[in-house]
């Protein structure tokens, strides 16, 4: 990713539009993790559920150990992990 392209990222999941945000986030499972988990991370708590369900598969597939204490130390990747579990 390129500083212009990080730069339209960034202003992209500011954006009070979910439209707008989810598809920069789906982007990033494709960079480079060292760049795109930090702009995951600032999305952990979006208030659309798809938007974090996308961070929530992005942080497992860059598979560091930073992603993945951000995932055991998330409440709502916990909440929903545990209902499916119970639901079977």
């Amino acid at each position: 990713m390129g500083v212009r392209e990080i730069r339209e990222i960034q202003a992209a999941l500011q954006s009070s539009h979910s439209q707008d945000r989810l598809p920069e986030v789906t982007a990033m499972r494709k960079g480079d993790y060292a760049v795109a988990l930090p702009m995951l991370l600032s999305k952990v708590d979006d208030r659309e559920f798809m938007v974090r369900s996308i961070v929530a598969m992005g942080w497992r597939q860059t598979q560091s150990a930073e992603a993945l204490a951000a995932l055991l130390n998330n409440d709502a990747v916990r909440s929903r992990s545990e209902c499916a579990r119970r639901s079977r």
